[in-house]
């Protein structure tokens, strides 16, 4: 009796064995031996190396910038490792600015804003109502998005004297939005002061800029944004010793000696006056924007950045509101610039095992520029701080900038499916600045956006593997005498 007693437990055990190994997925016996390709489709890759920015299967703008992105199989299952390049033939390291920015406003509140009316948003308004809703809805565009970066903002008010209307306020922190908003509607004419001192609201930018720089080193995205609707026809009181550091007011002269031409020589730097707007440009590194509001300024495409190419023409109040617009979207666009956002696939896995810390890869550093973020599940390259071979090469005139990374296909998670084919990434995106050029010089940098899709057939995509298991199924019945007593 305990003989076959044995015998029944054993055969009990064996069906039990086969019932539960016939139940389990068949994917955790893959084995790398007989791994076969689950790369379904490799990815946008250049494939004209003699010319990378004219390659048939790549994006590019303007001749200027192009992205790729594929994938290769590991020796290890279900384990993949991508590359992104970025190819271009702009000088990333002058054209890359920080992801701080910081923006003086220099505004014309001389006689002719209250004097004379424009059109803005249906209505007869002055040029001071029109150009007040216009610089507060600037200060909303110029913080929006402005994501880990800080967003800086200065108010310069000019007719015969400048004056600093709000020192530099850092608009994503508290209520200074708001702050800043006040501070433009809060802006009137003197009736007693109703000359247009271009040359005075230009320096004292350039002393409020100086002075931020050397407390903000590292704040690289600076600019002037100067709005007038009149000719420079006042200039600086060249006696007065506080004109030149001065960060809170610069007195005008309004002597015949002023003339509109003799302003002009001084702006212009063929007298032997301080040349303000190339220090704002050269020295500080800073882009000077102009607006030339309901009237031609002539003047403006002398000083801007690029010349007239830096000079924005706003005809009416609709079209003023349009071109603050376009530079606040420029300034935060720059700001972001050459970087690429790529968030991870359904199903797929950062490997932070192999992207360590000792790849250059961090899960900490936001500043890092090879940044992962565990929550978010996205991986952040900053290509302008990509710096060094081999993840930076040039050859005739074009620079390569290269990253990789390893990722995983998780195959155990519930409603996985072996057959169907799995972007390795969400939208992946590079947002980048190149110059523009006119008449032969740099007028100013255009941003844009380069991406490959969710669900446009350009995403690497992958299946998954699980191997083979075949389990044969044998049961052996054998006839028991009947044993007595």
């Amino acid at each position: 009796m305990k003989k076959v007693g044995l015998k029944k437990r054993l055969m009990a055990i064996c069906i039990a064995m086969v019932m539960v190994l016939s139940t389990v997925p068949t994917s955790v016996f893959a084995g790398s031996a007989k791994n076969s390709n689950q790369v379904t489709f490799a990815g946008t890759e250049n494939e004209t190396p003699s010319n990378p920015l004219a390659g048939s299967n790549e994006l590019s703008a303007n001749g200027k910038v192009a992205l790729s992105k594929t994938i290769v199989q590991e020796a290890e299952e279900n384990a993949f490792d991508i590359t992104i390049k970025v190819t271009t033939t702009e000088d990333i390291e002058s054209l890359s600015k920080s992801q701080d920015a910081a923006v003086v406003f220099v505004f014309d509140v001389s006689g002719s804003m209250t004097s004379n009316t424009t059109r803005y948003n249906d209505k007869t308004v002055t040029r001071l109502v029109a150009a007040q809703a216009a610089g507060t809805k600037f200060v909303e565009q110029f913080v929006a998005n402005a994501g880990e970066g800080a967003r800086w903002f200065s108010l310069v008010s000019f007719d015969l004297y400048a004056k600093a209307e709000l020192g530099f306020t850092e608009l994503t922190s508290g209520n200074n939005v708001q702050t800043a908003k006040n501070r433009i509607n809060g802006l009137s004419v003197n009736s007693n002061e109703q000359y247009t001192n271009i040359e005075a609201g230009l320096l004292l930018a350039k002393n409020i800029l100086t002075d931020f720089e050397q407390n903000y080193p590292t704040v690289t995205n600076l600019y002037v944004v100067l709005l007038s609707d009149g000719d420079a026809n006042r200039g600086v009181e060249n006696t007065i010793a506080e004109n030149v550091t001065s960060i809170t007011e610069i007195r005008g002269t309004n002597t015949s000696v002023s003339t509109s031409s003799r302003v002009e020589d001084n702006l212009n730097g063929t007298t032997n006056r301080v040349n303000i707007p190339k220090v704002i440009k050269d020295n500080l590194g800073a882009e000077l924007y102009s607006i030339a509001f309901a009237s031609n300024v002539p003047i403006l495409s002398t000083i801007s950045t690029g010349g007239a190419g830096g000079v924005f023409l706003a005809d009416s109040g609709t079209a003023l509101f349009e071109k603050l617009e376009e530079i606040a979207n420029l300034i935060t666009q720059s700001a972001e610039a050459w970087i690429i956002t790529d968030p991870m696939g359904e199903n797929l896995v950062f490997d932070t095992a192999v992207n360590s810390v000792a790849e250059g890869f961090s899960t900490t550093d936001t500043d890092n520029y090879k940044y992962f973020n565990p929550n978010s599940k996205v991986f952040t390259w900053s290509v302008k701080n990509t710096l060094q071979a081999p993840e930076k090469t040039v050859k005739d005139g074009i620079t390569t900038y290269t990253v990789s990374y390893r990722v995983k296909l998780d195959n155990q998670v519930e409603g996985f499916s072996l057959n169907t084919n799995y972007e390795t990434n969400d939208t992946t995106g590079l947002t980048y600045l190149v110059a523009e050029e006119k008449n032969g010089e740099i007028a100013r940098s255009t941003s844009g956006t380069l991406s490959f899709e969710a669900n446009s057939n350009k995403l690497p995509t992958v299946q998954g593997y699980g191997g083979n298991l075949s389990i044969k199924k044998k049961i052996i019945l054998t006839k028991q005498k009947q044993l007595t007593a």
